[in-house]
């Protein structure tokens, strides 16, 4: 009687094994195939490399904000902008737009959802007359891409831009002159006009360069 409890028992342990087997490893596909679908996103914005450990010193940072004037990626307190994220996207309403004099960016005024900015940051936005105490983000297009991504309006040409959805994709840098958070340089648009610039090299289909120079620009 011993001996057939230990027959029974030694069959049926290799029989849960191969079970077992056969539901775990499906599953565990299932859940590899959904990490890499996470992972891999499609859209403008490619993996990064190294930003996650090198911050404002990685290549990527330096590819999301080629051409950026007044940029320091060795100390980022003395930059023009730090990096915050190589590649980030916002959809909402513009509240105006305008073509800026000095260093020739379009810059477009909008009031998201749901805003990166601090209070403090959209109050420092709201003293512009532009904000029109309604925008709390702002995004900028460099002269050198306004071929690719082509003006969806201009208030200052006589074109209104309140209330066009736009979804702008680009580099979120916190503008120290300023003191907010801003997509500068935009990557990619949609909305009341689409495009894509490879001109930073920093978007899906475009290499980051691994020996960026620090170059002045707009």
């Amino acid at each position: 009687m011993g001996q057939r409890r230990f027959l029974t028992v030694k069959f049926l342990v290799p029989v849960v094994i191969v079970v077992w087997l056969l539901v775990s490893l499906p599953l565990w596909l299932l859940i590899s195939r959904a990490h890499a679908q996470t992972t891999n996103s499609s859209g403008p914005c490619p993996t990064y490399d190294d930003f996650d450990t090198g911050g404002q010193s990685s290549n990527d940072a330096k590819a999301a904000t080629r051409g950026v004037w007044g940029m320091d990626y060795t100390d980022a307190g003395k930059s023009h902008v730090t990096v915050m994220d190589p590649c980030f996207s916002v959809s909402g309403p513009l509240v105006y737009g305008e073509k800026w004099g000095g260093d020739g960016d379009l810059n477009y005024y909008l009031k998201l959802d749901s805003t990166p900015n601090s209070q403090r940051e959209v109050k420092n936005l709201q003293r512009w007359s532009q904000a029109q105490n309604t925008a709390n983000f702002l995004e900028e297009t460099m002269p050198d891409d306004q071929g690719d991504l082509p003006p969806p309006c201009l208030d200052s040409d006589g074109s209104p831009c309140e209330g066009i959805n736009m979804t702008f994709a680009g580099a979120l840098v916190y503008d120290h002159n300023h003191g907010w958070k801003e997509i500068h340089p935009a990557y990619s648009e949609s909305g009341g006009a689409s495009g894509t610039t490879c001109n930073h090299e920093y978007v899906t289909g475009c290499e980051p360069s691994t020996d960026q120079e620090n170059s002045s620009g707009e």
